[in-house]
């Protein structure tokens, strides 16, 4: 449940990065930083613009 909960109030972006020429690419997401009220106000403000 905390591990839910975390994930939840994380700001998070998608990385994506292309190899050298072997073809590899790697695609994950990376926790940037944790919601504050101040990250919330900012997302809620979004939202509503939308």
């Amino acid at each position: 449940m905390r591990l839910i909960t975390m994930l939840l109030q994380s700001i998070v972006i998608f990385f994506s990065h292309a190899g050298d020429n072997s073809g590899v690419h790697l695609y994950c997401p990376v926790i940037v930083k944790y919601r504050d009220e101040k990250t919330s106000g900012s997302i809620t403000l979004e939202d509503l613009l939308r």
